[in-house]
């Protein structure tokens, strides 16, 4: 049954994880667009537009000719560094082999280094392109939207009386507790999860496992203070909770939504098992 609300459509959708804001038509249109590199650039020489990936940063005009002046400067001194001479990689200092003239790091640290430098450029598009603002507020709003697992009804998420479960009311919860009898069997130790994570390092691979969301698996990380693989407002969200503060405070205080804070929420300090469908 549809428990939420797409943000571009508003077509209703049953999620697969917790932090989902999209169906899965728009999800695909969403990853075909990012999935096209080429985007309108501006010359840093000219400062005409052309075409680009995201380390574009001249004209094929202004290339042709940086790369007349840089060989030429090359032709005329000799290199520093022979190939196949010995060198220092400038990120972890290990001796590696020289292949090129502009080999700066080892090949482990290279590609490493490569995506930091990527990532960096895409952040500083990002923040010159992107209404960062316009899309927190969408998906506050659309993370706040729930269609009721039991009745379809549509509530607001600080209204649900099993949040993880998309309960709207305690007539739903009864029905639903009616319908899926819990099953002692079924239980499995916050531990436990957190020992097969640990073990296999993937989230999906352990929700898989359990028969649980991602979301789930998340919560008892947090409980148990690790968090690999988490965004640095779990953290947050976590030492917040442990100084007695209430969600509707750290909404406000990280200007987020309620809805987001339980998504990180961790278990009762009492609880020592959550329900499982192991696979």
């Amino acid at each position: 049954m549809p428990t939420r609300k797409c943000v571009k459509c508003g077509a209703p959708f049953e999620r697969r994880y917790e932090d989902q804001f999209l169906c899965e038509a728009c999800a695909a249109k969403s990853k075909a667009n990012f999935a096209v590199k080429l985007k309108d650039r501006t010359c840093r020489t000219c400062g005409t537009t052309f075409k680009g990936g995201p380390r574009a940063w001249y004209c094929p005009t202004c290339r042709a000719e940086r790369e007349r002046v840089s060989r030429r400067k090359r032709n005329q001194h000799p290199p520093r560094r022979k190939l196949g001479s010995i060198d220092q990689c400038e990120n972890c200092g290990k001796d590696y082999i020289v292949n090129s003239g502009l080999q700066r790091y080892c090949p482990e640290c290279a590609p490493l280094m490569a995506q930091k430098k990527r990532n960096l450029i895409s952040r500083e598009w990002n923040k010159e392109h992107l209404d960062r603002e316009s899309i927190k507020a969408d998906r506050a709003q659309a993370s706040s939207i729930r269609f009721c697992s039991v009745c379809g009804k549509e509530f607001s998420a600080e209204d649900a009386v099993v949040f993880q479960l998309d309960i709207c009311s305690p007539e739903c919860l009864a029905k639903y507790r009616l319908e899926h009898p819990t099953d002692p069997t079924n239980k499995i130790a916050i531990d436990e999860v957190v020992a097969t994570y640990q073990a296999t390092k993937s989230l999906l691979g352990t929700a898989k496992y359990y028969g649980v969301t991602p979301y789930v698996v998340c919560r008892c990380l947090i409980t148990r203070n690790i968090y690999d693989n988490l965004p640095p407002i779990a953290q947050q969200i976590r030492d917040m909770y442990g100084q007695g503060m209430k969600n509707a405070d750290i909404a406000q205080a990280l200007n987020i939504s309620v809805a987001t804070v339980r998504t990180y929420e961790p278990y009762n300090t009492t609880t020592k098992t959550i329900k499982a469908s192991r696979k």
